[in-house]
């Protein structure tokens, strides 16, 4: 290799033994199998600067594309349906695209300008033509994950930004990626079977959310109601319809300029999932579809990613249908001005469930008591559990207060460095849960070092039997996970960044609270000293009056009336509304 020239890494796929001379585009190219010693020298740094007009433009471009995707559908699948319909199933896809697209498209532009002067030898692999094709947002978001996809993603936006000083060297990709098909159990086929008659009985449907069995069989049986839950309704639909390039002409675009609108315009036709184009008339003949009846929807997780579930709110609507949202999540580090779907769920949804004491009819929402959690009982022990969130290797949400992989992967280095600081006898009980991995092995990496043995795998041990066995419970995002702790009165600390976690005033209160009351501390090495310090002591720390003022007012404010569901106001909104749609 000539001296002056140096390795271009787009990702772990470039990375060889004893490879030298090396740039990285960014902390995304980290690998299991290659040390990467990223430095402020070697690896590119994004600067997050203007990040409320950046989110602002991301909002507009996102409206722009929704619309001339709205007018496309229309066109290629010849029908006439409104914005609402096709909001309710491509608009979250839509986003996540934008998103995806701009933060590549925002590191090669950076990269453009630093490094105009140097000379790089990047790699192009040749990969099948339908590698990257995805048959649903699900899919397609797994694939956003891969460094294959985001190898051949950067090499398109160099040569549309045409990039001189970068020779490229093409390659044939001969591993073939293997996905794993979501295999139906014969139980679960039945379950399906039986769920999808019930959903065409019945006069409410009700997503995949918490009620304890005792009040959702009292909810259904003075409703007169099937009891059933979308369970697998919408899962595991196979329809065999393979892309078809006649129905995606009418998606090419030839853009006049070299701006990051063209090249985002320009893609779509790669990247649009089958659900939207292919199974999308098809999926309209299955009886499911067909036979849709005018009811009340209540919903809470499917409505973000699963496109059946969405086609069939869209279809329902028509029909004369509600939608009503129920709000999942602590979230007290998205407020609303920074939601990732640029708050969707109001321009869908007849009524939103918030469990804020918000009852603003403006905003659709109304005040209404959801359990999510189950009660657990807690054992005795002298577990320490880290409650690790390996975030996504590669950004594809929009967002203001979006943590970075180089935040986590320093954190995790923090954390790393801190626990060789625990008592001995705090030590023999360590327990490390990653929740998830997204291509980055956290699990590998502090089993390396301090062994396998301490190792909690997710799949070994369900989360609610983790936690009531654990004495105290580490947590890095305040999400859903530290909340069920929370809920279950279990002693818990947050680790973390407050401006990321406490951005708007209510939330600056409880992170006063939490500082005060030892919940929450901004380095891995403070909460480990505490720890150290307390362990003897720890539940009269956690239920001192201080610590359980601050529990009681993050939940109190987040659920408002968290410890319970109330069948009374779930009973009348069931029949006023069903009384409105006349069913």
């Amino acid at each position: 290799m000539k001296k002056n020239y140096l390795n271009l890494i787009t990702s772990s796929l470039d990375l060889k033994k004893k490879q030298k001379n090396n740039f990285f585009l960014g902390h995304f190219c980290i690998s299991d199998k290659f040390e990467t010693n990223f430095s402020k020298t070697n690896t590119l740094a994004l600067k997050n600067e203007n990040l409320d007009k950046e989110y602002y433009y991301l909002k507009k471009t996102t409206e722009s594309l929704f619309k001339y995707l709205t007018k496309k559908l229309n066109k290629i699948h010849k029908i006439k349906k409104n914005e609402k319909y096709w909001r309710i199933i491509i608009f979250p896809w839509t986003c996540y695209y934008v998103a995806t697209l701009y933060n590549r498209w925002k590191i090669i532009s950076t990269f453009k300008k630093k490094l105009k002067k140097r000379l790089f030898f990047s790699n192009e692999y040749i990969f099948d033509k339908d590698y990257f094709r995805a048959e649903s947002t699900v899919s397609w978001v797994e694939k956003v994950q891969l460094d294959e996809f985001n190898s051949s993603l950067f090499n398109k936006i160099f040569k549309f930004q045409k990039i001189q000083n970068i020779k490229f060297k093409k390659k044939k990709f001969l591993k073939k990626k293997k996905y794993k098909e979501n295999s139906q159990s014969r139980f679960k086929g039945i379950l399906s079977y039986f769920e999808k008659i019930i959903l065409n009985y019945n006069k409410v449907y009700f997503d995949k959310f918490y009620f304890d069995k005792y009040n959702f069989f009292k909810l259904c049986f003075d409703n007169i109601l099937l009891p059933s839950k979308n369970l697998t309704t919408f899962e595991n639909i196979k329809l065999n319809n393979k892309y078809d390039n006649d129905l995606r002409k009418d998606l090419i675009y030839i853009g006049k300029e070299n701006t990051f609108e063209s090249f985002l315009y320009q893609e779509i036709i790669n990247h649009l999932p089958k659900t939207f184009i292919e199974f999308y008339k098809p999926l309209l003949k299955d009886k499911l579809y067909k036979n849709i009846k005018r009811k009340l929807i209540i919903g809470m997780y499917s409505i973000h990613f699963n496109d059946y579930f969405k086609i069939y709110v869209a279809e329902s609507i028509e029909k004369g249908s509600k939608y009503i949202h129920s709000k999942h999540g602590a979230g007290c580090h998205v407020p609303e001005h920074a939601d990732t779907l640029f708050n969707h769920f109001y321009k869908i949804s007849d009524k939103i469930i918030s469990q804020l004491n918000i009852n603003n009819k403006l905003r659709k929402e109304i005040f209404l008591p959801v359990q999510i959690f189950k009660k657990i009982k807690k054992k005795k022990s002298n577990k320490l559990l880290i409650c690790y969130h390996g975030l996504f290797k590669y950004v594809f949400r929009p967002g203001k207060y979006n943590t970075t992989l180089e935040y986590n992967l320093k954190q995790f280095e923090q954390l790393s460095y801190s626990l060789n600081r625990l008592l001995p006898k705090i030590k023999k009980g360590l327990k490390f849960r990653n929740k998830e991995n997204h291509n980055v092995n956290y699990e590998k990496k502090f089993a390396n070092n301090f062994g396998l043995g301490q190792i909690e795998k997710v799949n070994s041990k369900p989360f609610r039997n983790s936690i009531s066995e654990s004495k105290v419970i580490i947590c890095f995002l305040a999400q859903t996970t530290f909340t069920e702790i929370l809920y279950n009165n279990i002693p818990v600390i947050l680790i973390g960044n407050k401006s990321i976690f406490f951005s708007s005033p209510k939330s600056s209160e409880i992170y006063e609270k939490f500082k005060n009351s030892g919940i929450f501390f901004d380095h891995a090495k403070k909460a480990i000293n505490f720890l150290n310090k307390n362990w003897e002591n720890i539940d009269e720390w956690w239920f001192s009056k201080k610590t359980q003022t601050a529990r009681d007012f993050f939940l109190r404010y987040y659920y408002k009336e968290f410890d319970k569901v109330d069948f009374n106001r779930w009973n009348n909104l069931i029949k006023n509304e069903t009384k409105i749609l006349n069913i």
